[in-house]
């Protein structure tokens, strides 16, 4: 488990009730308002058992961005 490259995304590890769970996010893009102000957004792929699969979900996102990756019908 090592660093990941800069705009590669971000995964995160969360223990909760449910076990331990591991949550994907897009690379950070940021906007700044007409005050200056700059904020940060992470657009969020989804929530995965095992690091793997997050890693593999990003590097599919980094292929093919869109904004609907873990969508469900």
């Amino acid at each position: 488990m090592g660093k990941r490259d800069n705009g590669t995304g971000t995964i995160r590890k969360v223990k909760g009730e449910n076990g331990i769970r591991y949550y994907a996010y897009g690379p950070a893009t940021y906007e700044c308002d007409d005050e200056g102000i700059v904020t940060c957004h992470r657009e969020p792929l989804g929530r995965f058992d095992k690091r793997t699969d997050a890693r593999k979900a990003l590097e599919d996102y980094s292929r093919r961005p869109t904004l609907k990756y873990n969508y469900t019908m």
